[in-house]
């Protein structure tokens, strides 16, 4: 399918994702699909670059910089949660997104044609673990499930405590942590899919945790 099929693809994942992301911390999204696709659509060349062109294994982290900056700069979300949010809501998709693969990879296709980011086999499992991300979207804003902790206005103002100082800590070792995971997974394949879903339950719950805390004892 070429370029057209990756982009095309590639806009539906990371709309639904980031829609998903915002709705888990209880933004209406409402007012936020066209700021959204626009994001998704550019972010979507710069993915195919990454993922078919240079085959970095960086990549997924290199676009979750993007976001990070994305939701600091031009929807002005304070820094900390600006990193808190793609990181938690990557997290999740990415064990989602493994147990996926590892079923696809395990019953229907070989896990090597899965490493083929612009396989039509991939495709199908990207638009199978977009429509999760629609189900959470629906989800968080019918049943108002989600945190309320981030601003979601422009003029919210992070005030700083030690349990932000131990996030922005815990934030930074679980980047690492999960860029080595997906090094591996790019470097030794299959062999390591294991390993991202591991890491990434890990860094959900944790990140989940402390979410949950933060909602429900202000400091």
């Amino acid at each position: 399918m070429g370029f057209w099929g990756f982009w095309v693809i590639s806009i539906i994942e990371m709309t639904t994702l980031l829609l998903a992301m915002f709705a888990l911390f209880r933004y209406s999204i409402t007012y936020l699909v066209r700021p959204v696709l626009f994001f998704s659509t550019l972010l979507s060349v710069v993915s195919y670059l990454l993922f078919i062109v240079y085959e970095s294994p960086f990549a997924p982290w290199i676009q979750i910089s993007i976001t990070i900056l994305f939701l600091w700069l031009v929807l002005e979300v304070p820094l900390i949660y600006s990193a808190l949010m793609p990181i938690l809501y990557t997290a999740i998709y990415s064990v989602v997104q493994g147990i996926l693969f590892w079923v696809a990879g395990t019953f229907f296709v070989d896990i090597e044609v899965l490493q083929d980011a612009s396989s039509w086999q991939v495709y199908v499992l990207q638009l199978i673990t977009s429509i999760f991300n629609l189900l959470i979207m629906y989800t968080c804003s019918k049943k108002n499930i989600g945190f309320t902790f981030v601003p979601t206005d422009r003029i919210g103002r992070l005030e700083w405590s030690i349990n932000n100082l131990k996030l922005a800590i815990g934030m930074v070792i679980a980047a690492v942590v999960m860029i080595t995971s997906f090094y591996f997974y790019h470097t030794y394949s299959n062999k390591m899919l294991w390993l991202v879903i591991f890491i990434s339950v890990n860094v959900a719950v944790i990140l989940l945790w402390f979410s949950y805390r933060r909602e429900h004892h202000d400091d």
